[in-house]
């Protein structure tokens, strides 16, 4: 398995960015079937996090060994893997369009949508599943791990909050007009209510979430939205906080998972 540390001019983002890939060259595949493009996991880290965290926190390299997997992990700051309307950054069509079709012009990868996958936790599961959505012709699977999934409740967020992170000012910066969240591309069971109308492809999705962790309840009600509209997914509620215990331990879970889909 190759290790490879990208940086390149981001067109969606307006300046240079980075990345890193696991590309399994030299790994002994797991499929008779191989046909020299490897399926991929576009792995998303959380906020204040950046593309080495999964490198840094969990055994990712060592889960991903022998599987026909790259694995790339993108540098996203703290922009919830969204368009942004004040900056014109637009994180979500790096995420969905260009990472995808950069990594694609660069390595061996299938352009197929059953193997392509997106992953995340916390905000980076948020942004996994946003773009699983929005870009539904992409992405077949979607890992989400302890997610913040649900932006449609952010205007509840207030100015005089301590935490830096659940400041409305800050959230403010990345959203916009936090009571124009509901309805819009942010609102994923917006999006979701649209795929169903329009008769569009469902992604498969693994989901997981710890008892003790504060997001519990926003997975729980995707959880109900899910099985409400027969979306396909596995959903796991144990033991577990938010944390890289928590997380380290369902990536590995994650690839078994995502190799039972194939």
């Amino acid at each position: 398995m190759a290790f490879i540390d990208v940086s390149f001019f981001s067109h969606c983002i307006q300046r240079n960015v980075s990345f890193s890939v696991f590309v399994p060259i030299g790994d002994k595949t797991t499929s008779s079937t191989f046909d020299g493009k490897f399926e991929t996991l576009y792995l998303l880290h959380g906020l204040a996090g950046d593309h080495m965290d999964w490198l840094r926190y969990s055994k990712l390299a060592f889960y991903a060994r022998g599987r026909n997997i790259a694995v790339v992990m993108p540098a996203a700051e703290n922009k919830s893997y969204i368009d942004n309307p004040h900056t014109l950054e637009k994180f979500g069509e790096f995420i969905g369009k260009e990472l995808v079709d950069f990594t694609r012009s660069l390595f061996p990868l299938s352009h197929k949508r059953e193997d392509t996958a997106i992953g995340g936790f916390s905000m980076g599961a948020y942004g996994a599943l946003r773009n699983s959505l929005k870009y539904n012709n992409t992405f077949g699977s979607a890992i989400l791990l302890s997610g913040s999934l649900a932006a449609e409740f952010l205007s509840t967020y207030k100015f005089e909050d301590e935490r830096p992170n659940r400041r409305r000012d800050f959230i403010e910066g990345v959203f916009g007009d936090l009571d124009a969240i509901p309805s819009s591309d942010a609102d994923c069971s917006a999006l979701l209510a649209k795929i169903i109308k329009n008769g569009g492809k469902l992604p498969q999705i693994y989901m997981a979430c710890g008892t003790d962790d504060d997001f519990l309840e926003q997975n729980r009600l995707y959880h109900k939205i899910f099985k409400e509209n027969n979306v396909p997914h596995d959903y796991i509620e144990d033991s577990g906080g938010h944390d890289w215990i928590y997380w380290d331990k369902h990536i590995g879970k994650a690839l078994d998972w995502l190799d039972s889909q194939r």
